[in-house]
């Protein structure tokens, strides 16, 4: 019985450590290519959250939960006029770090109404996300830009699965496809 209970200590601390609400929350993550992020919404999902990111009025990529704050609808599917986000269901518009900046109803606008925008930046043509505030900056790579080195981006890999069948997936693969 105490092997079970033990199990399952481990098993919802392993949970936690690979959840958003973990430590990988405060790390980045690269979602999308740069390139990717243009004319209208992108939709992405990191640690099991549904993301838009759109790029701003500034010229820079938001990332927010794919919810709009006032009817819950997918963010995703609505458009981006000069840089603003309009959700698809009744025309909610959320500018730069999320800000509602329009309702067509004209009622005021409360704080209630923005997107809670998580930290977003790109770099090495990849756009990086943390889902909470970063426990440190975006890798330096040093090399990057150098004409020795060049840069290839490959495309996403999506893995049906949950973090810990990934990892344990890892963990289990035969050492004889490493060199020494």
């Amino acid at each position: 019985e105490e092997i079970f209970h033990r199990g399952i200590h481990v098993m919802t601390s392993a949970l936690m450590v690979l959840s958003a609400a973990g430590p990988l929350g405060s790390q980045w993550f690269p979602v999308a290519s740069s390139a990717d992020v243009q004319d209208g919404p992108v939709g992405v999902q990191l640690l099991s959250r549904r993301l838009v990111l759109w790029r701003s009025p500034r010229g820079g990529v938001v990332a927010a939960p794919d919810l709009c704050t006032h009817s819950k609808g997918d963010l995703t599917k609505g458009e981006v006029n000069e840089g603003r986000l309009v959700c698809p269901k009744h025309g909610w518009t959320f500018g730069d770090e999320g800000h509602c900046v329009f309702k067509p109803s004209g009622r005021p606008i409360n704080d209630k109404a923005h997107l809670k925008a998580h930290p977003c930046t790109e770099r090495y043509g990849l756009v990086w996300v943390s889902l909470s505030p970063p426990a440190a900056e975006v890798i330096d790579l040093e090399y990057d830009g150098s004409e020795r080195y060049r840069r290839i981006h490959t495309g996403v890999s999506q893995w049906q699965s949950n973090p810990v069948q990934i990892v344990e997936t890892i963990l289990a693969q035969d050492d004889s496809s490493i060199a020494d």
